[in-house]
Parts: structure tokens; C-alpha cells; sequence
């Protein structure tokens, strides 16, 4: 049985792994050193990176190394998780703008949205027999 220190100081490790797979993107996408006139030249020519790549996956290296994450609270990381991906998923959806690209925001949002509902529906009466009109 972990305590609460021990706990706090996994979620404490992940949150420094992810910080640096964050400043590993950022270094890679190329920066501005703060405080400096100093600019770290982009690796990358064409693209950027995007820096929640970088988080995500030294996250999951952290979450993998077993020394440390034996004190992982499944009911913590199930609830952080969750909020994370509102603040992602509400994130990109702000930054839609329905100026000239009307019909590209219903091919990507509206039309995939009505093909899921229209699954479930089939799925829920082929398996539960329920009416597709309730």
C-alpha cells in the first residue's frame, strides 16, 4: 500500500518526462531561447511538430518504467486523462473559423457526426432490437 507522498511523486515524474518531451519538440521545431537574443534553428524544413506529440510520448516512456510507477493511481490518471482531452478536444475545436471554409467545417464536423449517430442507431437495433425512432 502506496501513501499519498508516494503517489503525488509519480504523477510528479510524469509531469517532468512530458515537460522535456515537450522541450525536446520545441528545440526540434526550433526557439527562441528566453531571455536571449538567441535562436535554435529548426531541424525540420517543411513541417513543424506538433509539441503535445512530444508529451504524449515520453508520457507514455514514463508511465512504462515500473520502478517509478508503482505508485500509479489508475483513478487519478483515468480523471487527468479526461480533463486533458476536453482541453485538447475544445482547444481545436476553437480554433475552426467558418470564414471561405463553410464546407470544409461540414465535410469535418458535421458529416462524420451524422454517420457515428447513424452506427449506433444500426448497431443498438441489430443488437438490442430497439427502434430506430424513439
Amino acid at each position: 500500500m502506496s501513501n499519498l507522498w508516494d503517489e503525488i511523486a509519480t504523477f510528479a515524474i510524469i509531469m517532468v518526462f512530458t515537460w522535456l518531451g515537450w522541450l525536446i519538440v520545441a528545440i526540434l521545431n526550433g526557439m527562441k531561447i528566453p531571455f536571449t537574443q538567441r535562436h535554435i534553428p529548426s531541424i525540420f524544413c517543411h513541417f513543424k511538430l506538433p509539441p503535445l506529440t512530444g508529451m504524449i510520448i515520453m508520457g507514455m516512456v514514463a508511465r512504462n518504467m515500473h520502478t517509478y510507477m508503482d505508485n500509479y493511481v489508475d483513478e487519478w490518471g483515468k480523471f487527468i486523462r479526461e480533463v486533458c482531452l476536453t482541453i485538447i478536444l475544445a482547444g481545436g475545436g476553437m480554433e475552426l473559423t467558418f470564414k471561405d471554409k463553410k464546407i470544409i467545417i461540414l465535410l469535418l464536423a458535421i458529416i462524420p457526426m451524422l454517420f457515428e449517430a447513424a452506427a449506433v442507431a444500426e448497431i443498438s437495433y441489430l443488437t438490442y432490437s430497439m427502434p430506430i425512432m424513439l
